[in-house]
């Protein structure tokens, strides 16, 4: 999926806990696996109001982007790799958890 915004604060409300969990719960599945149908997952999500202006989404989103892009390029590693074995990454599990009180805080 391509999403085309502009900000940071996008990118941090679609990696949060919450769209995760919506996705999973809106989504159809494909094995093991969830199925990410934009017209069930991405057009019924409720975005946080005034996400795209939020200065704590978008500094949170620009932290999680500018180090998942640098550790997936030092261990070479695609983005399912990197996400396949977060526990060994705990940085990124730290920003991802900002973003995630970042979320909750715009809603």
């Amino acid at each position: 999926m391509v999403f085309a915004f502009r900000t940071y604060a996008a990118f941090a409300v679609l990696q949060s806990l919450f769209h995760d969990v919506w996705a999973r719960t809106f989504g159809s599945s494909m094995g093991v696996g969830v199925r990410y149908t934009p017209s069930d997952v991405f057009e019924t999500f409720p975005l946080p109001p005034g996400f795209r202006d939020d200065p704590l989404l978008e500094e949170a989103g620009k932290s999680l982007y500018q180090a998942r892009s640098e550790v997936a390029g030092r261990l070479r590693l695609g983005l399912s790799e990197l996400y396949g074995d977060l526990p060994a990454q705990p940085s990124l599990l730290a920003l991802l958890t900002q973003v995630d009180e970042a979320v909750a805080h715009a809603y």
